[in-house]
């Protein structure tokens, strides 16, 4: 008999369960953090999860994939924006609530291990690409409000700010494993902010140096 290509076609199996996804993606996390790229297992996400091996297997092939899947859960946590009233205020706040999510969760510990996988598997590096955009959306309006207030120079592009204020952090958090003080955040916004401020504004006083 031939088959209507035109018509619905009913489901195979067992519907994914949402539940299970998320523990996947949770337990994958957590083993990231934990052990690394290389650390990571069916066996050990499977058992972190309390799921079969063969659930897992059915819904990713490989460990990228598996990656790809918890940066996508990720990029759907919203970033709170604040309007404080100055651009200063408004990127500390997105600094330090970066510092927060670095130091004290699943992913920003396993940043490290996402890096590093993201540099040898394209899949990987898209998705932490993306990640990072859904990130940076809240840092870069209130650069933009910084610009409509006349704090900013009309002429500035708004990514370059922004990755003045992070790109030091990461420094900070991953390479140099220096303290990242409240303190810290604060001048080094300030310092930032000066350097984009419209020629001709007064430069604002700065604390001493740590």
């Amino acid at each position: 008999m031939a088959i209507d290509a035109g018509s619905p076609r009913a489901p195979l199996g067992r519907p994914r369960s949402p539940e299970a996804d998320e523990a996947i993606a949770s337990a994958a996390l957590a083993v990231l953090a934990e052990s690394g790229f290389e650390g990571v297992t069916v066996e050990a996400v499977a058992h972190r999860a309390g799921v079969a091996k063969s659930t897992v297997y059915r819904r990713y092939p490989g460990k990228p994939e598996l990656l790809v899947t918890v940066l996508q859960h990720a990029c759907c946590v919203g970033v709170p924006e604040t309007d404080t009233g100055t651009v200063v205020g408004d990127l500390v706040a997105v600094a330090e609530g970066l510092r927060r999510s670095l130091t004290t969760t699943e992913l920003g510990r396993a940043m490290p291990a996402v890096i590093s996988a993201a540099s040898r598997h394209d899949e990987v590096g898209e998705a932490l690409r993306s990640y990072i955009a859904t990130r940076r959306t809240v840092a870069l309006a209130a650069v933009q409000r910084g610009v409509d207030r006349g704090e900013l120079d009309a002429g500035l592009d708004p990514e370059l700010l922004v990755d003045m204020v992070v790109a030091p952090l990461f420094h900070r958090l991953f390479v140099s494993r220096r303290p990242v003080t409240e303190r810290w955040i604060r001048q080094l916004v300030e310092r930032a902010v000066d350097g984009c401020a419209p020629r001709g504004a007064a430069s604002r006083p700065r604390p001493g140096g740590e």
